[in-house]
């Protein structure tokens, strides 16, 4: 407690006698010490780490999650570290209680930029992992160099992932990502209509995410992803209701519109952060613009061998299948490229035809080339 045996604690039984166990640093295994310490260096480095507590055990995680007495690989020899990495430990002992997780960003060579190779870090849930797998081998196949990194938690708005690095999945440390990946290219965030956040708290969060990115990357590129709703489109942002009510927005009365709707939420966000961004102006990524053009083409018949929109294109109530996460990905490569991936990009392992895939392409083009938010338009 507080070393005072004079301590009194006021309660509601009449006694007024309890004890007190003491959490502090006496009942813990003392924290890990990395040697050297974190930090940039311009060649390899073996980083050993040790805790003062004797006969303790030692776990850690490299490049994602946080490790705990359980979980991550068991320390038993120095770490060769020949390119960056994020390092997180935590220290153990049978009677003690575990350490809290260290974490120790390590820059391994020059923060300089590669010109044929493009890095870009994603964040928030399930949605964003639309491109995750995707987008980089769509890349490949247009032969361009692209370096995905990505921090989600499932279902997370993006205000719970900022107060809760180590969770989730990938560069899950993001700020000592940002550190050890320096310098990035290109940075998205992805409002999330399932929890109706605010606009001006998803432009808070969203610009706390691009500002500390941006301090080690001021040349960063920072992007919103639209997302889409789910085939009854009867969440708030397609109603035009709960954080979209003050856009006076109608009610969905198709799904196209309601992508629509969602489309504006994401840029009264854009034009929040703006207001006083000192980086450059937040584009769009304009995924849900896509799928909106798709339907319209599949439902007018347009698109030899695709009968059922929903069917071919939704893996659940908002997910996508294949096909739709390769249109979310050719929308990717359009952005952050800056160029049509018609005739560029192979169909991978989607099961579209040619001539299907080649539609999709056009239709990500389209939504793109057109779209003044995603930088390639003007926006007078």
């Amino acid at each position: 407690m507080d070393g005072d045996l004079a301590t009194f604690f006021e309660g509601v039984e009449p006694h007024n006698q309890y004890v007190g166990i003491d959490l502090g640093a006496q009942s813990q295994t003392a924290a890990p010490e990395f040697s050297p310490a974190p930090g940039a260096y311009s060649t390899a480095q073996e980083i050993t780490i040790r805790s003062a507590t004797p006969g303790a055990l030692i776990r850690f995680t490299r490049n994602w999650g946080t490790p705990s007495a359980s979980h991550g690989e068991e320390y038993e020899r120095p770490i060769k570290l020949e390119q960056g990495a994020v390092l997180a430990a935590v220290a153990y002992t049978e009677h003690l209680a575990c350490s809290p997780a260290v974490v120790a960003p390590y820059r391994i060579g020059q923060a300089s930029r590669n010109e044929k190779v493009v890095r870009t870090f994603h964040i928030c849930n399930s949605l964003t992992d639309t491109v995750d797998g995707w987008f980089k081998p769509v890349a490949e196949s247009a032969d361009r160099s692209l370096d995905f990194h990505r921090f989600t938690i499932p279902g997370a708005p993006t205000d719970w992932l900022w107060t809760h690095p180590g969770g989730g999945f990938g560069d899950s440390h993001y700020a000592q990502a940002f550190f050890v990946l320096a310098p990035i290219d290109h940075i998205v965030t992805q409002p999330f209509a399932g929890h109706d956040r605010s606009i001006q708290n998803e432009a808070e969060h969203s610009n706390k995410f691009f500002e500390a990115c941006r301090k080690h990357s001021p040349d960063v590129q920072a992007w919103l992803y639209v997302q889409w709703p789910g085939p009854e489109f009867q969440d708030r942002w397609s109603q035009g209701k709960g954080a979209a009510a003050d856009l006076h927005l109608q009610p969905a009365k198709t799904w196209q519109a309601g992508v629509a709707n969602h489309v504006a939420y994401t840029e009264s966000v854009v034009e929040l952060i703006n207001n006083t961004y000192q980086g450059k102006p937040v584009r769009i990524i304009p995924g849900g613009t896509a799928l909106a053009l798709l339907k319209t083409e599949v439902d007018t018949g347009r698109v030899p061998g695709l009968k059922d929109f929903f069917a071919e294109i939704f893996a659940d109530g908002i997910h996508l299948t294949p096909k739709g996460r390769y249109l979310i990905s050719l929308v990717h490569y359009a952005c952050i490229f800056r160029e049509s991936p018609e005739g560029k990009v192979s169909a991978l392992t989607t099961g579209l035809t040619s001539e299907q895939s080649a539609i999709l392409q056009r239709l990500a083009w389209h939504a793109v080339k057109n779209y003044k938010w995603a930088g390639l338009a003007s926006r007078e």
